[in-house]
């Protein structure tokens, strides 16, 4: 928003009544003409500004670095409440065999170390075996479009 003006004369002096902000010095440019201007032709100025809001550099820079800190600590809360739901997100043998029996579409990784599964090379029936590490890397056997239960020892 800029400022605007309206002015009001009488025989001895010219009234200017601003409306609008003034941010970092721009519009106070505008104002600082306007005013010269009326002073060409009256002595006798009153500035009105009851109207008028005013954001020097230094605010507006508070103001930019506030939303920015806001923003931060948004996305940092946001992704620990993330993280413990993802932790907390289990599922028990029975609730995955009752999953299983429903006919429900879930890709099943068997996550045990090699050791681990070589002394017991029994799956979970669909499973199949995944390194952990592979986890972090894009993998086209891990769907995005249906649940993904994944088990370790």
């Amino acid at each position: 928003m800029s400022l605007s003006f309206g002015t009001q004369k009488s025989a001895e002096t010219v009234t200017l009544a601003c409306h609008g902000q003034i941010v970092a010095g721009n519009e106070g440019s505008a104002l600082r003409q306007k005013v010269q201007q009326l002073m060409k032709d009256s002595p006798n100025v009153i500035l009105d500004l009851r109207n008028v809001s005013y954001i020097d550099g230094s605010g507006l820079g508070v103001l930019v670095i506030g939303g920015l800190a806001a923003y931060i600590g948004y996305k940092f809360i946001a992704r620990q409440r993330f993280l413990r739901e993802l932790r907390i997100a289990r599922i028990t043998v029975d609730e995955l065999k009752k999953k299983i029996d429903a006919g429900e579409e879930l890709v099943i990784v068997d996550l045990r170390h090699s050791l681990d599964f070589e002394a017991d090379p029994h799956t979970i029936p669909g499973a199949f075996r995944m390194d952990a590490k592979d986890l972090e890397e894009k993998d086209e056997r891990l769907p995005r479009d249906r649940d993904v239960v994944l088990y370790c020892t």
